[in-house]
C-alpha cells in the first residue's frame, strides 16, 4: 500500500497575504494555552476555504 492517501481532499481557497497571515498566527500563538485544538494549522496553509470539493479518488 501507497504511503500517500488514495484520496485528496479538494477545495477551492483564496490565498491570505503574509502580513494577515502574521496577524493571525500571532493571535494563535497567544491563544495556545487557552485552547485545547490536537493539530493547529502552520501559517504557510493559512487560506480562505470557498468550496469544498470534497474527498476525490486519485485514480480519476
Amino acid at each position: 500500500m501507497s504511503k500517500f492517501s488514495e484520496n485528496w481532499r479538494l477545495f477551492i481557497a483564496i490565498p491570505i497575504p503574509s502580513a494577515v497571515k502574521q496577524v493571525i498566527a500571532d493571535w494563535c500563538e497567544e491563544q495556545r494555552d487557552q485552547l485545547s485544538f490536537r493539530k493547529w494549522v502552520h501559517q504557510e496553509d493559512y487560506h480562505i476555504t470557498v468550496q469544498f470539493l470534497g474527498d476525490t479518488s486519485r485514480n480519476d
